[in-house]
C-alpha cells in the first residue's frame, strides 16, 4: 500500500512487497504521521502514463494474501484488468484462456511450484513474469526462456515495465 507522509512526500508503506527505504528516511515524519494515499495518483507519479496496461488482462497467481493483493492495486491503477489474484494451481488452471494478455506468477505457492500454470500459458502464447522471492536456478531459466524474473522486493514501477515490454 502507498502512504503519503504530512509534508506530501509519497512513499510505500514499510510492510509492502515494494519497499522503498530510502524514500522513508528522507521523509523525516514519524511512523504515526502517515495516511494511506490513492494508488492511483501514486501510479501516476511514480511511473507516469508510458507504463501503461491498458485493455490488458493480467492473471495473478500469488499465495501471500497481501503481496497478492500489492499486485493488484499495482496492476489495476497502471491499467490492467487483473484475473484473480489466484492463491492456489487449481484457482490458476480453468483461467488460463485466450482472454489473458500476460500473468504473473509466484515460483512457489506453499509446497508446490507453479509449473503447471506457467506450461499452460505457454501453450496459449501468453507471456509471463515470475515474480519471486526464490533462488532463480539454471533449470527454471532453461524451462521458462522467455519469461520476465523479477526478484521480490521491487518496485511498482519495474513490475509494470516488465509486464509492458512482454506485451510489445
Amino acid at each position: 500500500m502507498f502512504v503519503a507522509c504530512p509534508n506530501g512526500t509519497l512513499l510505500d508503506q514499510v510492510a509492502s512487497p515494494f519497499v522503498t527505504r530510502k524514500d522513508v528516511d528522507r521523509c523525516h515524519c514519524g511512523p504515526d504521521d502517515f495516511a494511506p494515499a490513492d494508488i492511483g495518483a501514486a501510479m501516476m507519479a511514480r511511473a507516469g502514463p508510458a507504463l501503461a496496461l491498458t485493455d490488458m488482462r493480467v492473471l495473478v497467481v500469488e499465495d501471500e494474501f497481501f503481496i497478492a493483493a500489492e499486485l493488484k492495486a499495482v496492476l489495476t491503477d497502471a491499467g490492467a484488468e487483473v484475473v484473480g489474484p489466484c492463491r492456489t494451481i487449481s484457482e490458476a488452471l480453468p483461467l488460463v484462456n485466450g482472454n489473458i494478455s500476460a500473468a504473473v506468477l509466484d515460483i512457489r505457492l506453499s509446497s508446490k511450484t507453479v509449473a503447471p500454470v506457467a506450461t499452460r500459458l505457454a501453450e496459449h502464447g501468453v507471456p509471463f513474469v515470475l515474480y519471486t522471492g526464490q533462488l532463480v536456478t539454471d533449470e527454471i531459466l532453461a524451462e521458462w526462456p522467455g519469461c520476465k524474473i523479477i526478484q521480490k522486493p521491487t518496485c511498482p514501477e519495474r513490475l509494470v515495465a516488465a509486464i509492458a515490454s512482454l506485451l510489445r
